[in-house]
């Protein structure tokens, strides 16, 4: 660890106000963000990959269009 990186950690460790700490819970926050809509976006798309040519066709979308939908590309 170096001086920045044990600043940190202590600020974050000992309730010290400071700019890393700030930082680092945005960072931590933007990453569980990023680790639940990724997920989200999994469980969407094996849902829609189980229903049958057929079923997909009743909401209007073809089984090729699932990756556009799931990725928010549509």
């Amino acid at each position: 660890m170096n001086a920045q990186t044990t600043k940190a950690a202590d600020a974050f460790l000992f309730n010290e106000p400071h700019a890393s700490r700030t930082g680092l819970m945005l960072s931590l926050a933007h990453a569980f963000r990023a680790v639940s809509e990724w997920s989200q976006r999994r469980r969407t798309a094996a849902e829609l990959n189980a229903l049958s040519d057929r079923e997909l066709a009743d909401i209007g979308i073809t089984r090729g269009d699932i990756g556009a939908i799931v990725n928010r590309r549509r």
